[in-house]
C-alpha cells in the first residue's frame, strides 16, 4: 500500500450551542435551564494527517436534511 494513501483519522464532538452555566433572573423567578436546553447543538469534526504529516482540512459533519440548502454564513473560510 502506498504510503500517500496511509492516514491517520480523528473525530470529536463539538458542541456550539452550550448554555450558560449561570443566568441572572428577578428574585422569585425560576432559574433553571432544562435538559433539553443543555448541549443540543453539535458537530462532529474530523481531522486527518497523511503518512508524511500532511494535515487534511477539517471536516465538519452537522445535523441536516436530504436536498436542504446549507446556510454558508456559519463557516465562511471553509474551503
Amino acid at each position: 500500500m502506498p504510503s500517500k494513501v496511509i492516514m491517520n483519522i480523528d473525530e470529536t464532538g463539538v458542541y456550539y450551542d452550550t448554555p450558560p452555566t449561570r443566568i441572572l433572573c428577578e428574585r422569585g423567578a425560576p432559574s433553571n435551564i432544562t435538559t433539553s436546553q443543555k448541549h443540543s447543538v453539535r458537530m462532529t469534526v474530523l481531522r486527518a494527517v497523511v503518512f508524511r504529516g500532511r494535515k487534511l482540512p477539517l471536516l465538519l459533519i452537522v445535523r441536516g436534511e436530504p436536498d436542504a440548502t446549507i446556510a454558508m454564513e456559519e463557516v465562511p473560510t471553509y474551503p
